[in-house]
């Protein structure tokens, strides 16, 4: 439940057409995004971990970028 609340908030706060929780076989969750047609996939963890200049961005209501997983690393 805390992965797909985790995704699915990132989804609000990038705004983004869907967002779907993606099992690994590391027993871990990912969370694959589509936004203007384009496929992303992100770490859960990553988007949890917030540094403090992306809270303040976040609060602030500033943009904020997330980088996607290389390709190999989404399984």
């Amino acid at each position: 439940m805390k992965d797909a609340y985790i995704s699915a908030k990132f989804g609000n706060i990038t705004d983004v057409e869907k967002v779907r929780l993606v099992p690994t076989k590391y027993n871990e969750n990912h969370c694959e995004v589509i936004h203007s047609g384009s496929h992303s996939v992100y770490q859960v963890v990553r988007l949890f971990e917030v540094d403090p200049k992306l809270r303040e961005a976040i609060k602030n209501r500033q943009p904020i970028a997330f980088q996607p997983l290389n390709r190999g690393e989404n399984e």
